[in-house]
């Protein structure tokens, strides 16, 4: 990835420039490579939401992602889990440390039923 002096230098002008066109934006904050530029990003007022993207050996509730989600949380934003991976138990233990009302969880159910029992164990 880009080290944070050449992207503050190179890159977060024009996108800053680019959140700013907006009321609200969501960045797609993919992997740990690009978290050592979340306080920067976080400086626009505009982007409310990052989008966590793990590392595809990894799932969401890899707890080696705590401190990136704390961060995130710390900095006034919301996460959004698009295809979260790794089912009710491990969404509820990312729930015992976090606030649920900081999370929009997108995931993959066989159907509708098997969509409820996630939902009702994790939110039981």
């Amino acid at each position: 990835m880009i080290s944070p002096d050449m992207f503050n230098e190179f890159i977060w002008p024009t996108l800053s420039a680019e959140i700013s066109s907006y009321n609200k934006t969501l960045y797609h904050l993919d992997g740990s490579g690009e978290a050592p530029h979340l306080e920067t990003l976080c400086q626009n007022p505009a982007l409310k939401v990052i989008q966590w993207v793990p590392e595809p050996i990894l799932g969401h509730g890899d707890p080696s992602y705590f401190p990136i989600y704390e961060k995130i949380i710390s900095l006034g934003r919301k996460i959004v889990f698009n295809g979260f991976r790794g089912g009710a138990e491990t969404l509820s233990a990312i729930f015992e440390r976090f606030p649920r009302e900081a999370f929009c969880v997108f995931f993959d159910a066989p159907g509708y039923d098997a969509a409820q029992r996630i939902m009702e164990n994790v939110f039981d």
